[in-house]
C-alpha cells in the first residue's frame, strides 16, 4: 500500500488525526505526512487542515475498503475482488492479465483512479479520485461471441438494479450502454471481449458510475452530465454501490450464461428511457438514422420505425434532436 493510500485510510473515519500522530501509526515523519497531504489536495481530493487539530477528509472521499463491501454483501468475501489505487483503466488491468494467460474468470477489480479511462468508441471517461465508481469484472461464458448478443444491455439493467437497491429510482437506459437519469448521462458500461473461433468467450465488463464530480473536472466532460451526489442529494457511500453492483453482476452473468438476452429483454425494455421517441442515430459508417425507438431485438440491436420501414441497428450513438440539458 502507497504513503497515499496509507494516508486516506488513516483518515476514512471522518476525524481529525494529527500529522504526528498518523506519521506515527505508518512509520513515517510528520513532514512525509504533511507532504502526502498536499499531494491529495493537488490531486482534487478535499482535506480540511486545522492548526492543533490536524487533518480531516471530506465525508465524499472515503475510500473503498473490502471489509466495508462485505459489511452490505456478506458473500463479497467469497468472491476475487482486487482494490487498485490507480491504474490506467480496470478493464485493462484485467485484460492484461488474461493475455499473460491467467485464468481471470469471477476477478473483479475497483479503482480509486484512472490515468485513461474510456468508454464507447475509445472516449476518455472523466472521474474524480476516491468518488466514484470504477469496476471491472472477468467471466468466462461456455459461448461463442454470436451468442452473447444483449449482454450489454443486460448489464444496463443490472447496473440499474443495483442503483435502486441504493434508493436512487429515478435512472433509466439509454441505448446501447448508458445509465441516465433525464437527459444526463450517470454512467455507462463497457464490454470488451476475448475469444476464438470455437473457445470459450472471456469477457470483461467495465461499469462506470459517477460518485461525484469536481467542480474542476466538469469542463472536461463533453456531454450532459450527473452524479450520485446531485440526484440523491447527499454523499453516497461507494462501498455500498459497489457492492449492490458487484452482486446484481454476478447474479447477472450466471443467469445470462442459462437464459441469455430473453429473460433481461423485458426488463431492458420496461426502463429504456427511448422507447416511444423519435431519435437520431449515427452508426459506425456516420450514416444518420431517424426513427421511433420501438425497443431491442432478441440481439441487443435498437430497433427504429424509420421512413422506409423498421430497421435495426447493432452500433452507434442515440441523440434526440432538441433535447434540453435541464
Amino acid at each position: 500500500m502507497s504513503q497515499r493510500s496509507s494516508v486516506l485510510a488513516r483518515l476514512a473515519d471522518g476525524r481529525f488525526h494529527s500529522g504526528t500522530e498518523i506519521g506515527h501509526s505508518l512509520g513515517v515523519t510528520r513532514a512525509a505526512v504533511h507532504k502526502v497531504a498536499r499531494q491529495l489536495t493537488k490531486a482534487g481530493i478535499a482535506l480540511e487542515c486545522r492548526r492543533g487539530l490536524g487533518y480531516r477528509l471530506d465525508p465524499r472521499f472515503r475510500p473503498l475498503a473490502l471489509a466495508a463491501m462485505t459489511e452490505y454483501w456478506p458473500a463479497a468475501s467469497l468472491h476475487q475482488i482486487e482494490l487498485l489505487e490507480e491504474v490506467d483503466s480496470t478493464n485493462r488491468y484485467l485484460l492484461r492479465q488474461a493475455d499473460r494467460g491467467l485464468d481471470i474468470h469471477g476477478h473483479c477489480c475497483l479503482a480509486e483512479s484512472q490515468t485513461g479511462g474510456v468508454g464507447r468508441r475509445g472516449r476518455t471517461w472523466v472521474s474524480t479520485a476516491y468518488s466514484n465508481i470504477l469496476l471491472s469484472c472477468a467471466w468466462r461464458f461456455d459461448a461463442t461471441i454470436s451468442r452473447l448478443g444483449g449482454l450489454s444491455l443486460a448489464v444496463g439493467v443490472a447496473a440499474r438494479a443495483a442503483l435502486v437497491d441504493c434508493g436512487l429510482e429515478t435512472v433509466r437506459l439509454k441505448w446501447p450502454n448508458d445509465l441516465v437519469c433525464g437527459p444526463r448521462k450517470l454512467g455507462g458500461v463497457l464490454i470488451e471481449l476475448r475469444a476464438q473461433a470455437e473457445a470459450p468467450t472471456l469477457v470483461v465488463c467495465g461499469i462506470g458510475i459517477n460518485g461525484y464530480i469536481a467542480p474542476g473536472q466538469a469542463p472536461l466532460i463533453d456531454q450532459p452530465w450527473t452524479d450520485l451526489e446531485h440526484e440523491l442529494g447527499v454523499v453516497v457511500d461507494r462501498n455500498r454501490v459497489a457492492a449492490a453492483l458487484l452482486r446484481h453482476l454476478i447474479n447477472l452473468f450466471d443467469d445470462f450464461a442459462r437464459h441469455g438476452f430473453a429473460a433481461w429483454r423485458p426488463v431492458w425494455e420496461r426502463y429504456h428511457r427511448d422507447t416511444g421517441r423519435f431519435v437520431q442515430v449515427i452508426d459506425t459508417s456516420g450514416r444518420h438514422i431517424g426513427g421511433e425507438a420501438l425497443g431491442a431485438d432478441e440481439h441487443g440491436g435498437l430497433r427504429l420505425r424509420a421512413v422506409g420501414g423498421i430497421v435495426t441497428v447493432y452500433a452507434g450513438d442515440v441523440g434526440i434532436p432538441h433535447e434540453p440539458s435541464d
